[in-house]
C-alpha cells in the first residue's frame, strides 16, 4: 500500500508512472494488486486476523486512493508526506 510513496519511481512497474515520473494513481489499481496478495496470505497456515485498528486505518487508505483515482490524479506522493518523516533522526 505505500507503492505511491516510494522514493525512487524508476523502481515502480513503467505502465503505473507517467513520462514526469509521477505515480498514476488511476493506472496503478494498486487495491486490487494487494487484495491479491491478501487473499492467498489468508489461507496460509500462520495467518492471523488483523487487529482491528490495521482493519480500520487500511479502510481509510483505500477510500483515499479511491477519491484521488477518480480523479485521475498523477503526483508522486514522497513529496507531500516527505516533510512530516523523521529521516534525520535514524541516523
Amino acid at each position: 500500500m505505500l507503492e505511491p510513496f516510494t522514493g525512487n519511481p524508476t523502481e515502480l512497474p513503467a505502465e503505473i508512472v507517467n513520462e514526469n515520473g509521477e505515480y498514476r494513481w488511476q493506472a496503478s489499481n494498486l487495491p486490487r494488486r494487494v487484495a491479491k496478495i491478501a487473499a492467498k496470505s489468508a489461507f496460509r497456515k500462520h495467518f492471523d486476523i488483523p487487529p482491528k485498528e490495521f482493519v480500520f486505518l487500511n479502510r481509510k487508505l483505500i477510500g483515499v486512493y479511491t477519491f484521488i483515482s477518480v480523479l485521475g490524479a498523477e503526483f508522486n506522493g514522497r513529496e507531500l508526506i516527505e516533510p512530516y518523516l523523521m529521516l534525520d533522526e535514524c541516523h
